[in-house]
Order: structure tokens, then sequence, then C-alpha cells
């Protein structure tokens, strides 16, 4: 009752001091069939979130956001868009709503994916898995392992979101399969996901795919959005060594430069995996900030190397000014 207590009040001060600097982060503008890991906000949705940020916050351009915070004159209302990946759809649906309210946007860009017709490796699988009502009495090898695919006809559950208990074979063959996948290198995670499409049969990824350079190249040049780095090949960082990770570092940069023909200075941790010896490769790699999934408002001293960043739902208005307000 106490901490409960606490809570309340401490909600209760934050709405007395006003809005709070945030970092918003958005990876699709779609309506995706099987969404596990909640990526997705609807058009609709996506443009009612826009009205209200246009009417009650000062949106900012990361890199003037970033130089705002570090010399201490960024406003209490500021707010910064942001997106990982590069879907497709931040071009066909975001973009457009976004130039339309004059707001600035961010997207990290997974470069080792540009033009990838099979998309992203986590779409794909839960195409293979979640998707197909088939039933399965197969196995996989996933780097050293043979993992079982059981499960039957049912179990095809489209509001199933991974951060909820899985209660099907399909769906605990999904964790089991994305955590394996997760640690390998992208070489032994490709061979896994080839071995995945001969056992179960592959699955067109339509409107999930990533967006082809030249599509990157005139997203950035319509006004809304620059390009911001996110590694080549989207791998949980800490499990790189230093050489490895700069790599993925840096090329990601030189991509991204390439496509837009003007120096970079921004990079998003891929899943929010950090530690010290990510942080100083990030530093060395000559970022000047650098972004996290750690849900939180922007404080004064916040380190810019681990700037956090609001995750954003399919979220009604209603819930979105709640969720601002209560960061």
């Amino acid at each position: 009752m106490l901490e409960r207590l606490q809570r309340v009040a401490r909600r209760g001060r934050r709405r007395l001091a006003g809005p709070r600097p945030l970092i918003l982060m958005y990876h699709r503008v779609a309506e995706p069939l099987h969404d596990p890991w909640g990526l997705a906000v609807s058009p609709a949705r996506f443009a009612s979130q826009l009205t209200h940020l246009a009417r009650h916050r000062i949106p900012m351009r990361m890199d003037d956001f970033a130089a705002a915070s570090r010399d201490g004159s960024l406003p209490r209302a500021a707010v910064a868009i942001t997106f990982d990946d590069g879907y497709l759809d931040n071009f066909v649906h975001a973009a457009p709503r976004l130039v339309d309210r004059a707001l600035p946007a961010t997207l990290f860009v997974t470069t080792g994916r540009i033009g990838d017709e099979r998309g992203y490796w986590w779409d794909e699988l839960a195409r293979l898995v979640l998707a197909d009502p088939r039933p399965s009495d197969a196995s996989a090898t996933i780097g050293t392992v043979s993992l079982p695919l059981l499960w039957g006809a049912d179990g095809v559950d489209p509001a199933w979101r991974a951060d909820r208990p899985a209660t099907t074979d399909r769906q605990r063959t999904y964790l089991a399969t994305w955590s394996a996948l997760r640690g390998l290198s992208e070489a032994d995670r490709q061979v896994a996901l080839q071995a995945l499409r001969e056992t179960l049969g592959a699955v067109d990824a339509d409107d999930d795919r990533p967006m082809t350079a030249s599509e990157l190249a005139r997203l950035a040049a319509g006004g809304a959005f620059e390009l911001a780095a996110h590694s080549v090949h989207h791998p949980a960082l800490t499990l790189l060594d230093s050489g490895e990770r700069r790599w993925e570092m840096r090329e990601s940069r030189r991509a991204c430069e390439a496509i837009v023909g003007r120096p970079v200075h921004g990079f998003a941790y891929p899943y929010g995996d950090l530690d010290e010896a990510v942080c100083a490769d990030v530093i060395a790699s000559g970022f000047a900030w650098a972004f996290t999934t750690v849900g939180a408002t922007v404080a004064a001293d916040a380190d810019r190397y681990r700037l956090p960043r609001i995750a954003v739902g399919d979220w009604d208005v209603e819930r979105f000014a709640a969720a601002l307000r209560s960061a």
C-alpha cells in the first residue's frame, strides 16, 4: 500500500511540474497480422499521436535535441521522434504523416538488410512459426542445437505478444527459436534460417520488408527523416568482440552516409543491448550520441551515449497522452 501511494505521489508531482523532455521509439507504422513484439502502430493511431505531439510538445530534430541536452537549453516540452530498422512502411505510411505536420524524425537503419526481400529475421520467424496454420512434426539445427518444431494445427493467435506467457507449443517454439537465433553470428543465423525455410516452407515478406537504398534516399530527401546508424546485422553487441562491434557501427554509418551524402552522428543499440565496453566502442567510432531502449524521460544530466527512449505502442490518443504524462 505504501509503495502504491508513493507512486501516486510521484505521478502527481510530475503533473504539477509539467512535461519533461522525451525521445519516442517507433519501429513500424502498419497493421501486420502477426506482431509478436508489438512493433507496429496503425497508420490511423500514428496520425493521432502526431497531432497530439504537434499541439502539446516541441518537436525537435535529433541533432538539435542532443545539442540542447548537452548545453542545458532543452525545453521541458521537447520531444524527438525516432524509428528503428528501416521498414518499408516508414516510407509509405509514416513519412507522409510526418511531412503533413512538419514533424522531424530520425531513422536508425540496419544497413545489412537494405533491399532484402526476405525482411528482418524476427519477422520471417514469425511468418514461419506463428502465421502458418499447418501443424509441424520436425526439427531444425540452430547453431549447434537441434530444436524440435512440434505443434498442432491450432494455436495461431494473431493477438499474442512475446511479453505474455506462451500458452501453446507454437508460441513456446517461437520464443525458443528466437532466443537461439538472436545469439548467433550473422553467418550462422542465415544457415539456421535456411534450414527453417527448407523444413517449414518459405513465406513472402510482402510489406514486412526493409526499404531499398533508393527508397531510403527518397525518404531522406522528403524532409521528414534523417538517417542514423543501427549496425549492419542487428547483433547483440555485448556478444561480439570490440573489433566486430566497431565494424558493425562504422560500416552502418558509412552506408547511411553514402545514401544521404552527409555525415551521420547518431547510433542506436540493437535490442538496447549495451555495457561499458559497447559504449566505449560507440565513442571510439566517432558518434556524437547513442540511444538505448530504456523507457525514461531525458534528465538534464543525461549521458549522451545512453539516451533513453519511450517505446510507443499501438495506442489511441488518450492512452498515448497518458503514457507521455506518466513517463
